[in-house]
């Protein structure tokens, strides 16, 4: 157990200084096409959004070409692709920020 958490402390320390940056545009995208939804994102389709997965075969990752995605729609028909992993890189970025705020421990 010790071991895994210090491997956890040094990824996330790792992570903190990448310089990688997550695409703008899409994280833009995502925020617009789910601003009316709960921040739990709790039941998003009472709130017109629906998620597709695109290139389910595709390789997950965020390199560049065909890569696996999820489509999003709103109730007008409005529509945005997202990669995956581009995807869970915001999710692990919110996660980190949830963990601060509510004062949790790394697990």
């Amino acid at each position: 157990m010790a071991k895994n958490l210090s491997l956890l402390k040094r990824f996330l320390e790792e992570e903190r200084n990448s310089t990688e940056e997550i695409n703008d545009s899409e994280t833009f995208e995502l925020l617009w096409m789910t601003r009316k939804c709960r921040a739990s994102m709790h039941e998003p389709d009472e709130q017109g959004i629906t998620a597709e997965v695109q290139n389910s075969d595709a390789p997950f990752d965020n390199a560049g070409g065909t890569e696996m995605s999820l489509f999003f729609r709103d109730a007008e028909g409005n529509g945005f692709e997202m990669n995956m992993a581009s995807l869970v890189a915001l999710a692990r970025l919110g996660a980190e920020a949830y963990r601060k705020a509510r004062k949790l421990e790394a697990v």
